[in-house]
């Protein structure tokens, strides 16, 4: 299975992290030079307001950089673990990626754990390394950190793109309900800036790339045309929770003994 590294070519710091994190898990992995706001300059305006609310420079460049990768796994019609140089990943990685290069009629799974609950199908596959299972995922809001993607499920997404517009790159995935999305339970990855919430300690001390810059102010005229975007976006997710009423249950993501030993 290809895994790709989402890392902005300045920040060496995470990237040497991810490259000693990969050689401890024994792993071949590719470094991919995230989308800057120098590369978006000049289409920026064009996909600004394609969400829910404005989207800064750093967010619709950080999309594109997701939105390559889904390109290279549809054409080279592999499925793909995706990174961002932030994750954090325990040590029973290369035996689940080994699970999952081999199952079919899935999409997308998500790895991480991020401190809030998840909608998810109460009828889960349980996988040949044992605890891990993997469960339907019905409703999720956050986290694109580190998932797996499938060329079908590439392909949903891109389809989405030229349906919805671009979104915040995690916004993008969660909103897909075309995708037969599966979480991996336990999660064997979190954000760095995620660990306390585990009472776990970060390697790095980190500033995120995207929290720190301000939101963009909402022009005059377009507060409605957003507005419509919230509503009519809470409203897929409350028909679709109304859907799978008793099939699912909300609850949090536990994260794998490997990260709580290796950051505990």
């Amino acid at each position: 299975m290809n895994i790709y590294i989402i890392n902005l070519a300045k920040d060496s710091t995470r990237r040497e992290f991810q490259k000693q994190q990969m050689e401890r898990l024994q792993l071949h992995y590719e470094i991919v030079n995230a989308t800057t706001i120098d590369d978006i300059s000049k289409i920026y305006n064009d996909f600004k307001d394609h969400w829910q609310r404005p989207m800064r420079e750093v967010e619709v460049a950080c999309y594109f950089s997701h939105q390559k990768l889904w390109q290279r796994v549809l054409k080279e019609q592999k499925p793909a673990l995706i990174l961002e140089d932030d994750a954090l990943l325990g040590s029973e990685l290369p035996k689940l990626l080994e699970i999952f290069n081999e199952l079919q009629e899935i999409d997308h799974i998500s790895l991480e754990s991020v401190g809030r609950k998840k909608l998810l199908g109460k009828r889960a596959i349980p996988l040949a390394l044992k605890p891990f299972q993997l469960s339907p995922l019905i409703i999720d809001r956050f986290g694109a950190c580190a998932y797996i993607l499938y060329p079908s499920g590439a392909k949903k997404l891109l389809e989405h793109e030229k349906r919805y517009g671009i979104a915040l790159a995690d916004a993008q995935i969660t909103s897909c309900f075309m995708l037969r999305s599966y979480q991996l339970e336990p999660a064997c990855a979190i954000q760095m800036d995620r660990c306390s919430q585990y009472n776990l300690k970060a390697p790095l001390e980190l500033h995120s790339n995207i929290s720190t810059i301000q939101k963009c102010a909402i022009p005059q005229g377009k507060y409605l045309s957003f507005k419509r975007k919230r509503i009519a976006h809470q409203l897929k997710l409350a028909l679709r929770s109304i859907e799978f009423l008793f099939r699912t249950k909300r609850r949090k993501i536990e994260i794998c003994d490997s990260l709580k030993a290796l950051y505990g």
